[in-house]
Parts: structure tokens; C-alpha cells; sequence
């Protein structure tokens, strides 16, 4: 990723491009298979706490869609 970022003045420039290149790269992931995983860990929750931890789950993903759209249209 750093490669990617050769055009940045210094050091921590560079640092922070290629921070932001890996959390783009992270966003586009198959959340599908992140989505599956996270569902097996909830399976072994009560009732309860397992509706709770959907809901929080949805609220972040709704977060990362919108920012991962957000950074797709300023590029």
C-alpha cells in the first residue's frame, strides 16, 4: 500500500496514505463472509443480548456502508 503513496512529501504522509488506502481496501471486503462470522458468534448468545448485538451490528454496517460510499465518490 505504501507503494501506492510514493507521491507524499514525508514520512508520516505517507504513513497516513497508506492508512487511508487500507481502510478503503478493508471497507470493500465481501462483508457477506464478515457478516457470517460476526452470526456464529451471536448464535451463541441469549436471546436478548444476541437482538441487541444485531442491532448494534446494523448501525455499523450502515456506518461503513455510508463512509465506504462517501470515500467512493471523492475519488
Amino acid at each position: 500500500m505504501q507503494r501506492d503513496c510514493q507521491g507524499e512529501k514525508n514520512a508520516i504522509e505517507i504513513d497516513l496514505c497508506a492508512w487511508v488506502k487500507n481502510i478503503k481496501y478493508i471497507l470493500e471486503l465481501d462483508v457477506s463472509r464478515l457478516s457470517r462470522s460476526i452470526a456464529l458468534q451471536i448464535g451463541n448468545l441469549s436471546t436478548m443480548q444476541s437482538s441487541i448485538a444485531t442491532l448494534h451490528l446494523f448501525v455499523i454496517f450502515d456506518t461503513l456502508y455510508e463512509r465506504s460510499i462517501s470515500l467512493k465518490l471523492k475519488n
